[in-house]
C-alpha cells in the first residue's frame, strides 16, 4: 500500500504488471534503497521475475536498448509489436498500456462495439492495481428506449464518433459519472481529467471506444494536452487497424473451417454415419489434444498454440475427404453380399425355386403311384424329400445369417458355403446354382462386410484425401493439415497405409487422430455393417494393436490414465446406452 502510494515498485507489483501485459519482457531493475537491496534482489529472483531476460542494473551503469529514445521510436516499437502478435486480447492490452504510459495516464479502458452496445473489453488501474480482460460489467448501452444514450460520455463518442475531453468529472455537468462516483466512492478513487476517442476502421465505421483518465503531471492531476490527443488518436488508429485485420484474418478461418464443414457435409450425405463420425471423431481429437497440451510430466515439452488447436480440428473434420471418391454402396455396404442392392433376395429365390420343384417332384411321383405308372414305397421317399426340403430351409437360414457382418466365420462356416456352392436346380435343361462364385466370395467374408477387392478400394481414400489436401492452398500455420489428415491409417509397424510410414516418420498429432478415428468407429452403434462395442471393449482392442505395434502404447496407457475414453463415453454415448443394449441383446456378438 505504501509503495502505490508513494509510486514506487516492489517485485510484487512488478509481478503483477508483468502479469497484466503476459508477455515476455526483458526486465532491468535500478534505483533500489541500498538497505533493502540484497531482500529486494532476493524476491525478485525467487518470483523468477529475469525468465525472459534482463538483471539489476549497478550504479552508474549505462544501458541503451532499440526501443528507447524519441516518441517516434516508441511509434516503431508499436508498430513492430503488433505485426507479430496475433493475440487480439494481447493486442489491445498493449495499446492500452503504451497509450497510457505515453499520456501519463493513471488508468484507461477499451470497450468494443457488440451490437448496440460498448462491452468492457480491457480495464487497467494502476492505482487500485486493477488488470482485467473482458471483465464482467455491465455492457454501456447505445440506445436507451430507442433514443440514443447521451448522457454516458463512452456511448455518446461512439454514436458521434468524436474526441470527447474532459478536464474534471465532478465539475462536467453534461454527463452521468454516477456510476463513476459510486466506483470512486467503493474503491477510495478519485476520477479527474478523462480523454474518450472513438476507434473506427478505415471505412469509418465503429469498432470501439478508448478512453484515459487521471493524466499526471509530477503529483498532480492536469489536463491532456492537444497534442497528447492526436497521438492518442493515433494509438485507437492502431487498435482498430489490428482489430479489423484478426477479425478479416477470423473471417478467412471460419470460412475455411465452414468448407471443411461441407466436405464432412457432403460426405455425410453419401454415407448414413460418415458426418456423425466425422464430427465425434474432431471432438475427440481435440479432447485428446486438449490432455496432452495440459499433461506436465509424460508430455510436459508439448503444447498447442490456438491456431495449432484449430489445425488439428481442421485435419480431423477432413480426414475422411477421400471418401468423397468411394461408391456409396462401399461405405455403406451393410451386407456381405450388397452392391447396388442386397442380393441375398435373389438368392432367396433360388432357394425357394428349389424347394418348390423338390415339391413338385414328390408330388409327380405320388401321381406316378396312385395311376399305378410306378410302384414305389412312397414313406420313405417322401421322409427324404423332406429331409432334403429341411435342409434346404436351414442352409437359407445359414446364408441369411452369415450375409450379416457380425462375428467370425470359422473354417467350418468356410467349408459349408462351398458345400453350399454345389448344391443346384435344373430349370429348363441348365442347372441353376444356388450361390454364384461372386456369391460364396463375399459370403466368405471371415469379418465385416468388404472383400478384399472392395478394402483396396475403402483403403485408396486415404491417399486420395492426402492428395486432395496437398491441392489445397492452406495457410502457412495449417500447413500440416494434409499430413495430419492423410495418414491418420498409417501404422507404427510400418503395415499402414497409403505411404507405409514408420514409426519414426509418424508424428504425435497423427498418432493422436489415428487413435480418435478408430475408438469412434469401434464404440459406434450407427454403422450398418457391424454393432457397437463398449468403452472398455475397445480400450481393450487399442491396448492389443498398441502391443502389436499398431498405435502408440504410451499414448493408449495416457489416455486410458487420464480417462479421456469414459469422458467421451459420457459426453456422446451415455445417451444411447438403451440402444446400445437393444443392439447387444439377447446376447453379445462380438466381431
Amino acid at each position: 500500500t505504501l509503495a502505490k502510494k508513494t509510486k514506487h515498485l516492489t517485485p510484487l507489483l512488478i509481478r503483477q504488471l508483468l502479469k497484466a501485459i503476459d508477455r515476455e519482457i526483458e526486465l532491468y531493475i535500478t534505483h533500489i534503497k541500498p538497505q533493502y537491496r540484497e531482500e529486494v534482489v532476493s524476491e525478485l529472483k525467487q518470483m523468477d521475475l529475469f525468465k525472459s531476460g534482463g538483471r539489476v542494473v549497478e550504479n552508474m551503469e549505462y544501458l541503451y536498448h532499440e526501443g528507447f529514445g524519441t516518441y517516434e521510436s516508441d511509434h516503431a516499437h508499436i508498430i513492430k509489436l503488433l505485426a507479430k502478435e496475433k493475440d487480439i486480447d494481447q493486442i489491445f492490452k498493449t495499446i492500452l498500456l503504451e497509450a497510457m504510459k505515453y499520456t501519463k495516464s493513471e488508468g484507461g479502458t477499451i470497450y468494443l462495439k457488440e451490437k448496440d452496445a460498448l462491452k468492457f473489453k480491457v480495464v487497467v488501474n494502476q492505482e487500485l492495481g486493477i488488470f482485467e480482460s473482458d471483465i464482467d460489467w455491465p455492457k454501456v448501452p447505445l440506445y436507451i428506449d430507442g433514443s440514443p444514450n447521451r448522457s454516458n460520455v463512452s456511448a455518446l463518442c461512439a454514436l458521434e464518433k468524436r474526441v470527447i475531453h474532459i478536464e474534471d468529472v465532478y465539475h462536467e455537468s453534461g454527463y452521468d459519472f454516477s456510476g463513476m462516483k459510486a466506483f470512486d466512492a467503493k474503491n477510495g478513487y478519485r476520477s479527474q481529467s478523462m480523454l474518450v476517442i472513438p476507434m473506427l476502421d478505415h471505412e469509418e465505421n465503429l469498432i470501439g471506444v478508448l478512453q484515459l483518465i487521471n493524466k499526471r503531471s509530477g503529483m498532480k492531476i492536469s489536463s491532456y494536452q492537444p497534442g497528447e490527443i492526436e497521438t492518442t488518436l493515433a494509438y485507437a488508429a492502431y487498435a482498430a487497424v489490428a482489430l479489423t485485420k484478426m477479425r478479416l484474418v477470423e473471417d478467412m478461418e471460419e470460412l475455411l473451417l465452414s468448407f471443411m464443414r461441407s466436405i464432412a457435409y457432403a460426405i455425410g450425405e453419401k454415407s448414413a454415419y460418415g458426418y456423425a463420425h466425422i464430427n465425434r471423431v474432431s471432438d475427440l481429437m481435440d479432447m485428446i489434444a486438449r490432455s496432452v497440451h495440459r499433461d506436465n510430466e509424460q508430455y510436459g515439452d508439448i503444447s498447442y498454440s490456438r491456431d495449432e488447436f484449430k489445425e488439428l480440428r481442421i485435419a480431423a473434420l477432413v480426414h475422411d475427404i477421400g471418401k468423397i471418391a468411394i461408391p456409396d454402396y462401399i461405405l455403406d455396404k451393410g451386407t456381405k453380399l450388397q452392391t447396388l442392392h442386397d442380393r441375398i433376395g435373389e438368392i432367396r429365390e433360388r432357394f425357394l425355386n428349389a424347394i418348390h420343384q423338390q415339391k413338385i417332384e414328390l408330388l409327380e411321383l405320388e401321381c406316378a403311384t396312385l395311376k399305378g405308372e410306378v410302384e414305389l414305397e412312397m414313406v420313405p421317399i417322401r421322409e427324404s424329400y423332406q429331409k432334403s426340403i429341411e435342409q434346404l430351409i436351414d442352409d437359407l437360414e445359414f446364408v441369411e445369417r452369415v450375409n450379416q457382418p457380425v462375428g467370425y466365420l470359422s473354417d467350418g462356416d468356410l467349408k459349408r458355403i462351398r458345400q453350399i456352392g454345389q448344391k443346384y436346380y435344373v430349370l429348363k435343361d441348365q442347372k441353376v446354382y444356388l450361390l454364384s462364385e461372386d456369391e460364396m466370395e463375399n459370403l466368405s467374408i471371415r469379418v465385416g462386410s468388404l472383400n478384399e477387392k472392395e478394402k483396396e478400394i475403402v483403403n485408396a481414400h486415404a491417399k486420395i484425401g492426402y492428395e486432395m489436401l496437398r491441392k489445397l492452398n492452406f495457410p502457412q500455420k495449417f500447413q500440416r493439415v494434409p499430413l495430419i489428415a492423410g495418414f491418420h491409417h498409417e501404422k507404427l509397424n510400418g503395415k499402414g497405409y497409403p505411404m507405409g510410414l514408420t514409426e519414426e516418420q509418424i508424428p504425435l498429432e497423427v498418432r493422436m487422430l489415428t487413435i480418435a478415428d478408430i475408438f469412434e468407429a469401434l464404440t459406434a452403434i450407427d454403422r450398418p455393417y457391424k454393432r457397437g462395442k463398449s468403452v472398455e471393449d475397445a480400450i481393450e482392442i487399442l491396448e492389443k494393436m498398441a502391443k502389436n505395434g499398431e498405435i502408440d502404447a504410451d499414448l493408449v496407457h495416457f489416455l486410458k490414465a487420464n480417462g479421456i475414453f469414459h469422458r467421451y463415453e459420457k459426453r456422446f454415448l451415455s445417451n444411447c446406452e438403451n440402444r446400445l443394449q437393444r443392439l447387444l441383446s439377447p446376447e453379445r456378438v462380438d466381431g
